[in-house]
């Protein structure tokens, strides 16, 4: 599983974090 954080953060925030830590950012 990719590095998460916490355990309190909500799903979407996880998943956003989880995109950044594991993708390139196309902001």
């Amino acid at each position: 599983n990719p590095p998460t954080l916490l355990g309190d953060f909500s799903k979407p925030f996880k998943e956003f974090i989880d995109a950044c830590l594991n993708k390139d950012p196309t902001f």
